[in-house]
């Protein structure tokens, strides 16, 4: 994988910006999962026969976001005009070589050999106003966003006008924000609206949340002409979702804290892949989540526990997940400016339903009679030094591959990961 981001901005008198751009571009290989598991304990992974032996996938995704501000009255009550462009592209290609009849329930283009292209591209421009303070900053735009999307059929494309606000209101004790969406042409009148109210005193941070969406689904879930999936939907409903959550903060002293949080999720209509195409699954999914955790610290050692209990979910979620990162933060040689993390990080899930992952959609399948993966414990082992904005780090991941069953699937057809190293180097450029 490879990400960038480029992150810009300037304060003036009468003018102000903000630049936002980011890139990734990865590439994977799909063998579908493994069609034996009777030599898996001899062998390994390594040498267990898949599904797929030539199928692989190419992604790359970019957009830049640029705010403008200009100050018609500046001081300590402001307010002038503003404008917001975003441009976003995406890029996926699937290529796969085999009996292909044999492994979809249709093929409309080449029965031994598939390459997918899915292009899709977007621009927003919206201008508006803003007001501010020292206390309280809003926002208000109205844009249009054009976007395209091309597979291997037509070019399908469409204009979407829509109305945005931001605002923030910041009191002695108390913070109020809230973002605001809607669609008035184009994208079926859809809503979002994202509120959170925090309290923050030296000793107490709390958080109270209220969400909801009502949107279409994406541009790739309507339309896609490939080889083995044709669909072109005009018939679209709005998937919804609602979320209440309530998190604490406590700091027992400068170094310790406790954290508690509760979360209710309630979804429904949501598009789910089926064998042809995306279907809407009328029925409403909730989940209320507990979660128990915090910071603790002796001498040089730090201690950082969560445990998540979930009700509800149907079994897609771990009633259970525990995690604890242990480790060691310290300063080395004489100057003192090389600084080296060293730790181990403990995970445990629950026994859960399995979910099916179809690659050439790169998306899940939700089964109605999912089969049931055993508890899984798991242990990663980590090293970071860096200087100034300079960081190499390394990870042993997967320890618990020793002693968990290898033959327990985390997915449909994917056992649990073996062992494996990951390295890399990050630079922070400050200006």
């Amino acid at each position: 994988n490879n990400v960038v981001r480029l992150k810009f901005d300037h304060r003036g008198d009468r003018y102000s910006m903000q630049l936002r751009g980011y890139y990734r571009n990865d590439s994977l290989i799909h063998p579908g999962g493994i069609t034996t598991d009777t030599i898996l304990r001899d062998f390994g992974l390594e040498f267990t026969p898949v599904f797929k032996s030539a199928a692989s996938s190419h992604q790359q995704r970019a957009n830049v976001d640029l705010r403008n501000y200009l100050a018609l009255k500046s001081g300590d009550r402001s307010f002038g005009m503003a404008s917001r462009h975003l441009y976003s592209i995406a890029h996926r290609l699937y290529r796969e070589s085999d009996s292909l009849a044999s492994l979809y329930p249709a093929v409309f283009i080449d029965s031994s050999q598939t390459s997918d292209r899915f292009n899709f591209a977007s621009i927003y421009n919206g201008g508006g106003v803003y007001v501010g303070s020292n206390r309280f900053n809003a926002n208000a735009y109205i844009g249009a966003t054009y976007w395209a999307t091309r597979s291997s059929g037509p070019v399908m494309d469409t204009t979407e006008i829509d109305l945005r606000s931001e605002m923030n209101w910041i009191g002695n004790s108390f913070e109020l924000m809230n973002e605001f969406y809607f669609n008035i042409s184009g994208a079926y009148n859809g809503i979002s609206n994202n509120a959170r109210i925090c309290y923050n005193t030296r000793k107490l941070q709390a958080v109270a949340r209220l969400e909801f969406s009502a949107l279409p689904p994406t541009p790739f879930q309507r339309y896609y002409f490939a080889n083995n999936y044709q669909y072109n939907k005009t018939d679209v409903s709005l998937e919804k979702n609602l979320i209440l959550s309530a998190s604490a903060k406590y700091k027992v002293n400068n170094v310790h804290y406790v954290i508690g949080d509760i979360e209710q999720l309630t979804l429904s209509g949501l598009y789910q892949v089926s064998d042809s195409t995306w279907e809407v699954n009328n029925a409403t999914l909730g989940a209320l989540q507990l979660k128990l955790g915090g910071h603790f610290n002796w001498k040089k050692w730090n201690f950082d526990p969560r445990l998540v209990y979930t009700l509800g979910g149907d079994g897609y979620l771990p009633d259970v997940q525990g995690f604890l990162r242990i480790y060691v933060k310290s300063r080395l040689f004489e100057a003192k400016r090389l600084e080296l993390l060293l730790g181990v990080e403990g995970s445990y899930f629950s026994a859960f339903s399995r979910k099916v992952y179809v690659p050439v959609l790169d998306a899940f399948r939700w089964s109605t009679n999912p089969d049931i993966s055993g508890p899984i414990s798991n242990v990663h082992a980590f090293i970071t030094m860096g200087i100034d904005g300079f960081r190499l780090f390394a990870r042993y991941e997967n320890i618990g591959y020793f002693w968990n069953d290898q033959l327990n699937l985390e997915m449909m057809g994917y056992p649990i990961a073996s062992q494996r190293i990951r390295a890399g180097i990050t630079w922070n450029f400050v200006n």
